[in-house]
């Protein structure tokens, strides 16, 4: 029978660390020597997994917690399948999640119980040295600093399957005013790509109110059963399978409530240095902090207001076939969601406009019966006179009132009437002032896309587009079904007491908070201990609402690090607009250099980030043919001219300077697949609440987002630091030959590497990225970790280079 070494995240990681077999060992040598051998490029992985030698893999991981006053109880199942012809057995180490104290544990194979240890955070450390020593892959020390469980696995037959289970009662730490609830889902040192399969499902409960429940790692399914119960549930899929990186900690934060129809909930963050303390530049110049607002579980039944909604369809020539069965299917179900409390009209268009009604009418039963007999008589022919169109929608507006609510649909150009992008948007502009939001959605990829968002932009909504693989009546039936129940419109945020600025989405402009929905702000702030209020204004029915936060920004606070790179991601997003929308000329080359700027030190992918990251098998960016692939993609453009420019600053990254030429002179691919890509893009990124590249190029498709899903492996974000792959090495971006001169190099698993990682748990996860590291260490010393180096550090160098 072979032996294995089971190791677990927190979440169920498991890894086959050693075997016994003669043969193992002689992989074993054959590798290291292979390590030796100068390759091209390293794995594409940041941190590489194990050979899956004895074919033992992870089916699934089941994590169910209960949460209550502050303390979980967790129970998590994971099934393992021996898919070899021998029996396997081994070690189990389960990693406790950092912060977190455990007062109770137990670990079953099956229905039996099996013994096991609790190690101390030390313990654990020399338990995972070994083992790194041993496997010669530092993946495991990425969990060096947390306590964990021990226990044996009992043999696994061949060709079969064991479930083991964990059950933890923990104490949760408190991060501002939350709870934060944190489970290791999988991690690098999994066999394979990690489980095949994860769930998670949380349950809080309290016996006062509860408040905001947010998670930045995860796009969590909420669901409040009372004020006092919510649920909170995901699961893996096709598209974030691979758990490893950025999806394998999971983190949630539960906040406490109040009787208010809105609870209002702040997370902070604060590594700054006082002498330079700033709203621009760097993360370390600033504090951050988040606002979450979402409403209550009985809001909806107190204030869910009465809505004015009028759905205008084009109906061209363009729109034959399935595209207007699709439309149908979604003006049918968007009558489905009115209440009798609601007012609705239809207005269609092709090279003239026809309505259902002269005005808005009641959504009574036979006012919905006959709306329905109208779209059934919808018939697609003509021009398209979106002018027109706009104008007549806007009308069905006389006054500004609670829920007003234009749907604007089309699939084609301006081609009837007045076709002056210029003069259509002012014209909306002018036709609507602020008396209802306007959401436009595009069908297809004949639309002008820059145009459309300006029109959206104008109405004070959004623009969203239906690609022709997609299906209108499925897409627009979600974002009715988002919209279907306003709690709070016209908001604004205000933050006093402390220096605050650059808060994504704009506070002067917020979109209106809907029933299930959550507001998630993100802004900086300089000083801090001094108390702070934060206040949320609206209308409820045209009533004035005022909701506030009395709250406390530390002057030092680094638990919530994923801030800055949400505030960094935001922000991107913003400039990403300005570039698309602006003119050429000096301000859009700054706003291109910021973006370039954020994109390196936040490790967030942009249309620039192929400037700096290469593609595999290179040695570095090659300047001419990198700017314009990049600029084709950012924008769809041809060679344009203003000059491709090249990486100044000592020869392009790391500790380059700007990229100048980098703006295009003006966007003219305004139709297609790039234009849809990349107003999708920069919307996503607008609002995006959750960490991670994955949800940035999600909301790609076609040849570009295979292109983003490459180069995002090529950048990753670890322990508040990014890193690029740039040839054999993965080097950290605040790393700047110019002034880190002195680069030591470590031999990996060397004395002189274990002391370091010990001193600094953030070492050891930045030297598991690849084979060749370079971290910068002070500001006149670099680490290199890699094959060769030094193996032995005297105390003061080990102070000096590791910090802490």
């Amino acid at each position: 029978m072979k032996k294995l070494c089971l190791l677990t995240g927190a979440a169920a990681a498991a890894i086959i660390a050693v075997g016994v077999s003669s043969v193992a060992a002689t992989q074993q040598s054959a590798a290291q020597n292979q390590r030796r051998i100068p390759r091209p490029m390293p794995p594409i992985h940041p941190i590489p997994p194990p050979p899956n030698r004895f074919g033992v893999v992870v089916k699934q991981v089941t994590v169910n917690a209960a949460i209550r006053e502050g303390v979980a109880e967790t129970e998590v199942s994971h099934i393992f399948e021996n898919r070899t012809g021998s029996p396997q057995e081994g070690d189990f180490i389960f990693p406790i999640p950092a912060g977190a104290s455990v007062s109770s544990f137990a670990m079953y194979d099956g229905e039996k119980k099996m013994e096991a240890r609790l190690l101390d955070r030390d313990e654990a450390t020399r338990e995972y040295e070994e083992i790194v020593r041993r496997r010669r892959d530092p993946a495991l020390l990425t969990f060096q600093g947390r306590g964990a469980l021990r226990a044996r696995v009992f043999p696994i037959a061949p060709h079969s399957e064991r479930r083991v289970t964990l059950k933890l009662v923990l104490m949760l730490p408190r991060e501002g005013d939350a709870k934060k609830y944190a489970w290791t889902l999988a991690g690098p040192h999994l066999p394979g790509t990690g489980p095949e399969r994860v769930s998670v499902r949380v349950v809080a409960t309290s016996a006062q109110a509860i408040g905001n429940v947010y998670s930045p790692t995860h796009e969590v399914r909420l669901r409040r059963d009372t004020d006092k119960r919510i649920i909170a549930t995901w699961e893996s899929d096709k598209k974030n399978s691979d758990l490893r990186g950025e999806n394998s900690e999971f983190a949630l934060y539960i906040a406490p409530g109040d009787s208010r129809n809105v609870a209002l909930s702040v997370l902070t963050y604060n590594a700054a240095l006082p002498q330079v303390a700033s709203l621009g530049g760097g993360a370390r110049q600033s504090g951050y902090f988040l606002v979450v607002a979402s409403p209550a579980v009985i809001a909806a039944e107190k204030v869910a207001l009465p809505r004015r909604v009028v759905i205008v369809m084009d109906r061209s020539g363009s729109m034959q076939g399935k595209k207007i069965e699709q439309a149908r299917g979604a003006l049918r179900f968007a009558l489905g969601r009115l209440r009798p409390q609601d007012s609705f009209n239809l207005v269609t268009f092709s090279d003239r406009v026809e309505k259902f009604a002269p005005a808005p009418v009641a959504a009574s039963a036979e006012n919905l019966k006959r709306a329905g007999a109208f779209v059934d008589d919808i018939i697609a022919d003509g021009g398209t006179n979106i002018d027109a169109a706009l104008r007549e929608g806007l009308e069905q507006f006389p006054e500004r009132g609670s829920g007003n609510t234009l749907l604007f649909f089309t699939d084609g150009l301006p081609t009837v009437g007045n076709t002056d992008r210029n003069t259509i948007v002012r014209r909306a502009l002018e036709a609507n002032g602020k008396k209802a939001r306007g959401f436009v959605f595009g069908v297809g990829y004949d639309v002008d896309v820059p145009f459309l968002d300006r029109v959206s932009q104008a109405l004070r909504g959004d623009a969203d587009y239906v690609r022709p693989d997609e299906d209108i009546e499925v897409k627009v039936s979600r974002f009715v079904a988002k919209t279907s129940a306003p709690v709070l419109e016209n908001l604004k945020l205000t933050v006093s007491g402390v220096n605050a600025g650059e808060i994504y989405p704009k506070p002067g402009d917020l979109p209106d908070l809907f029933d299930g929905s959550q507001l998630v702000l993100v802004g900086r702030y300089t000083g801090g201990n001094t108390p702070v209020n934060i206040t949320l204004t609206g209308e409820a029915n045209g009533k004035p609402q005022r909701y506030s936060l009395a709250a406390r920004f530390p002057a030092v606070d680094t638990d919530s690090d994923f801030l800055p790179r949400l505030w960094a991601t935001r922000k991107i997003g913003y400039l990403m607009d300005e570039v698309r929308l602006r003119e050429g000329g000096a301000a859009k080359q700054e706003m291109v250099d910021q973006i370039i700027a954020l994109s390196k030190e936040f490790g967030v992918l942009t249309p620039y980030t192929a400037l700096f990251v290469p593609e595999p098998g290179t040695d570095g960016p090659r300047p001419l043919l990198r700017t314009e692939a990049a600029r084709d993609r950012a924008f769809g453009l041809g060679a344009s001219g203003g000059g491709a420019g090249g990486l100044s600053g000592g020869g392009g990254f790391p500790g380059g300077g700007g990229f100048p030429g980098a703006a295009a002179a003006a966007p003219r691919a305004r139709m297609g697949e790039s234009a849809v890509n990349l107003s999708q893009d920069a919307r996503g990124k607008r609002g995006q609440n959750q960490l991670g590249n994955a949800y940035t190029y999600a909301n790609k498709a076609g040849a570009e987002r295979k292109m983003d899903e490459d180069l995002a492996k090529r950048v990753q974000n670890v322990a508040s630091r990014t890193f690029y792959q740039v040839g054999p090495v993965w080097t950290d971006a605040t790393y700047d030959a110019r002034k880190q001169k002195q680069v030591i190099r470590v031999k990996l698993y060397s004395p002189a590497y274990f002391a370091l990682t010990r001193r600094n748990a953030d070492l050891a996860k930045w030297a598991a990225l690849g084979e060749q590291v370079v971290v910068a260490a002070n500001a006149t010393q670099a680490l290199q970790f890699g094959s060769e180096g030094r193996e032995s550090l005297t105390e003061a160098e080990v102070r000096a280079l590791a910090g802490k």
